[in-house]
């Protein structure tokens, strides 16, 4: 993966996935396939990795196996998907299924991104404009290094918080830097619960995908809890094997925590119960994906407007402290021009 994904890397890897799926399903074997993508990928950034893949291929080993040897390519949530497929048989069907996601990751992101373009926009015509006093003495008196060295020490921390919340909010990165970025997204209302919801949904896939694949089932909780991209997620879900041994069923553990909402226990329960737990993680999947994208729309729809009130809120302070001085500085003069 590269160091910051963009929607441009998602969309990559959902057409990647995309055209597997439909050499697959036409009757290509997956050598066939990774051969003619090595000839036309759908980015650079794959291009690169499919050569030492299908290396590794005709070794012996299997894609699961050739791409976890490859450091930094694919997220370990494809994986456990691309593991759980070859052992099932469902390997279109999974391959299918991550094209659609990464397709709706790229959306989001894409979403996301444009909403806050417009408040980028706006934040630095105000750092630009205020204060008006280093304005008017840049024109007038021509004081450049003065005012550059002002809008810098402005925006270059702006710049390298937010370069800082891209690069270390990424599911590729270390475990503990990731645990950091969950908290502090947490905090932020409409987006820390769609990566919640996401994380989620990402662990019902992962988890249905190993179960069907006859993967033992406390190993397929602990490959999911570590395919959600939540490190919290990860560490209540590594509690569950050593409990599933011991003899508890998953839906006695789950009310037991809270990073599991009454729904997706509800549902697992009742699948455990009625013997459909595949179709009751399809449709934890489906719920909680279109619920984070909503949230994610939601996010997106509502940090322009907070922005924007909170620079017009800026913006209008300044505005009137301009004047206020001005009307100061006028007083004071009519004040001295009227002592004799």
């Amino acid at each position: 993966m590269p160091l910051i994904t963009t929607p441009g890397t998602y969309l990559s890897l959902s057409e990647f996935y995309y055209q597997i799926s439909t050499m697959l399903r036409a009757g290509l074997g997956m050598m066939a396939a990774l051969e003619t993508l090595e000839l036309a990928p759908p980015s650079r950034a794959i291009g690169v990795h499919i050569s030492p893949t299908l290396a590794s291929m005709r070794r012996g080993l299997s894609l699961s196996e050739s791409v976890r040897n490859i450091p930094g390519w694919l997220p370990s949530f494809d994986i456990s998907l691309i593991e759980a497929a070859e052992k099932s048989g469902r390997e279109e069907e999974v391959f299918r299924m991550l094209s659609e996601f990464y397709r709706e990751q790229s959306r989001l992101y894409r979403m996301t991104l444009s909403g806050l373009l417009y408040p980028a926009v706006i934040l630095h015509m105000a750092v630009l404009i205020f204060p008006p006093s280093m304005l008017t003495r840049l024109v007038w008196q021509s004081e450049v290094s003065p005012y550059v060295t002002q809008k810098l020490s402005v925006l270059i921390p702006i710049y390298a918080v937010s370069l800082a919340g891209l690069f270390f909010g990424q599911s590729n990165r270390g475990i503990w830097i990731r645990a950091v970025a969950e908290r502090i997204i947490g905090i932020i209302p409409l987006l820390g619960a769609a990566r919640s919801r996401l994380a989620l949904a990402r662990f019902s896939a992962a988890l249905e995908s190993l179960l069907s694949a006859g993967v033992y089932v406390p190993e397929a909780w602990r490959m999911a809890g570590e395919s959600s991209g939540s490190p919290r997620l990860q560490k209540v879900v590594a509690l569950f094997p050593s409990k599933i041994i011991a003899g508890f069923a998953p839906s006695e553990l789950l009310p037991r925590y809270r990073v599991f909402p009454r729904l997706f226990t509800t549902l697992y329960c009742t699948g455990e119960k009625s013997g459909d737990i595949d179709g009751s993680l399809k449709r934890i999947y489906r719920h909680y994906e279109e619920e984070a994208s909503n949230k994610f729309k939601a996010f997106a729809d509502w940090v322009p407007r907070v922005v924007g009130f909170c620079l017009t809120i800026a913006i209008g302070w300044f505005i009137i402290s301009f004047y206020l001085s001005y009307f100061a500085s006028v007083s004071s003069v009519i004040d001295g021009a009227g002592t004799p």
